[in-house]
């Protein structure tokens, strides 16, 4: 902005800016909480799978362990119940998400509000510079204008 140009509401556009930014982070924050939960639903269902594999191939190797078996059973049976406590949290993080998108996007628009009425008032301002601006010009010009007409009467032996 221009040197002489002051919005009177500047300190409500910059408090609307810091908030927007902070919902920002607070997105950012949630988007990598969901990072972390996905992963972790990941490896637990590979860990699943592996034990799933596991146990097929105790059984259709011949001698079969009941004891070993059985702790293997358990092991898949409790990475089936981690993996469905982080299915439940992440759906928890994404309806996070979708609150803080929205707080994201309303802080947003705000803001924007706020920075129309500067660009309006702006706009007025310069207006009304450009306005004062010509004014100046034509009044030098038209001292000018009178001027050069009085300088030339006088040499003509006019008088004034």
């Amino acid at each position: 902005m221009p040197k002489g140009f002051r919005f009177n509401l500047q300190p409500e556009l910059d408090r609307r800016t810091r908030v927007e930014r902070d919902r920002q982070i607070a997105l950012a924050a949630i988007e990598r909480d969901r990072l972390v939960l996905e992963e972790r639903l990941r490896a637990a269902q590979r860990d699943i799978g592996l034990a799933k594999h596991e146990v097929r191939s105790r059984l259709v190797g011949g001698g079969v362990n009941v004891p070993e078996l059985r702790m293997q059973a358990a092991a898949s049976l409790h990475q089936v119940g981690l993996a469905q406590r982080l299915a439940i949290e992440l759906a928890g993080v994404y309806a996070r998400i979708e609150q803080a998108r929205a707080a994201l996007l309303k802080a947003s628009s705000d803001r924007k509000g706020v920075e129309l009425i500067r660009e309006k008032r702006f706009e007025e301002w310069r207006q009304e510079h450009l306005r004062r601006e010509n004014a100046q010009l034509e009044e030098v010009a038209s001292q000018q204008y009178f001027r050069a007409a009085r300088d030339r009467g006088a040499q003509m032996g006019e008088r004034p």
